[in-house]
């Protein structure tokens, strides 16, 4: 094609523009269609991945979960007594990572990533194989203003920081990829309640007249608080976990223990214990019904509970009686 040399500006322009649009379509698709290559060793050995270990800074502590694939299937908590793991989450983390790609270089500089959440406060992520190579190592910041789905990473422990999209926030808390939960026992259901307290003391709760829950062996004067003793029963239904951990982390020495009867013959029993600024509860399952058989799964669990929920299961029987 000839081109007349009146033709040449027009011509520039028009290559100029489209070259304009080429690019900035390709900052447009890039956070949608994200290559793959920052992790090679994990996308040629996916279904070799044993360990993937997560640590996080908590407060004052270093919050670590490892999740580990124990038959090429199966996933469990290794340092949560094996509790189950939720596979899809697990399999969507991997899948991520695979497709993970720098879409913006940042800073070498280790004083600038503290701003990005980089550093100190940085989530790490290590993926190994089942000779225990590392086949991902990935450091998470804090999400990036104004660009939904990216955040800061960096690659290891000297990598550069850079910006990456696809990634969801990566949680170190046993709990979070978990599929163990507390039981639910609705207060309807609840026929006794024994407590023994960590001074040996004992209180037992029964439903004698079919209809409330009353404390036994009332001497003269004394009567049932019913709001004391309801909000005791309720505890067992609205119960709900902020952490796990293995039962042997928790030293149960003193603890207060429970024993609760329900009319379908499931039982509950367990320990509540105050340990390190927080209240731990583990239990065991009894009976035949399916509740029973879940509990069972996961009696070497420790979950932490509220201190309200807490305290209120280590209620002494001064506390649940009054005075005519």
């Amino acid at each position: 094609m000839n081109i007349s040399r009146k033709d040449l500006p027009r011509t520039a322009m028009i290559i100029v523009v489209a070259l304009a649009l080429v690019f900035a379509a390709t900052r447009l698709i890039k956070p949608m269609f994200l290559g793959s290559g920052m992790f090679p060793d994990l996308e040629s050995s996916i279904s070799d991945v044993r360990n993937i270990t997560i640590k996080a800074p908590d407060r004052t502590i270093m919050r670590s979960t490892t999740l580990s694939n124990i038959d090429g299937k199966k996933w469990v908590l290794a340092n949560a007594a094996n509790a189950p793991v939720d596979t899809d989450k697990v399999r969507a983390l991997i899948i991520a990572l695979t497709r993970l790609e720098n879409a913006d270089t940042k800073s070498a500089n280790p004083k600038d990533w503290p701003s990005m959440g980089l550093g100190a406060q940085e989530t790490q992520l290590t993926v190994t194989d089942s000779n225990n190579k590392v086949l991902a190592d990935l450091r998470v910041g804090n999400s990036v203003p104004k660009e939904n789905g990216a955040h800061y990473f960096r690659l290891g422990e000297a990598g550069t920081a850079f910006i990456g999209f696809g990634l969801q926030p990566i949680s170190a808390s046993a709990l979070s990829w978990t599929t163990a939960q507390l039981p639910k026992l609705s207060t309807e259901r609840i026929m006794r309640i024994q407590l023994i307290g960590s001074d040996l003391s004992r209180t037992d709760i029964e439903r004698r007249d079919g209809n409330h829950l009353t404390v036994s062996n009332l001497i003269s004067g004394e009567v049932t608080d019913d709001e004391a003793v309801n909000a005791l029963a309720s505890a067992f239904k609205n119960m709900s976990a902020v952490d796990m951990n293995a039962a042997d982390t928790i030293n149960w020495f003193n603890a207060t223990t429970f024993l609760v009867d329900s009319n379908d013959g499931l039982s509950l029993s367990g320990q509540v214990k105050a340990q390190a600024g927080q209240y731990w509860v583990r239990m065991n399952g009894n009976g035949s019904s399916a509740d029973a058989k879940t509990i069972n799964d996961q009696k070497n669990l420790a979950f932490s509970i509220a201190d309200t929920k807490a305290k209120i299961l280590m209620l002494p029987r001064s506390a649940l009686i009054k005075k005519n």
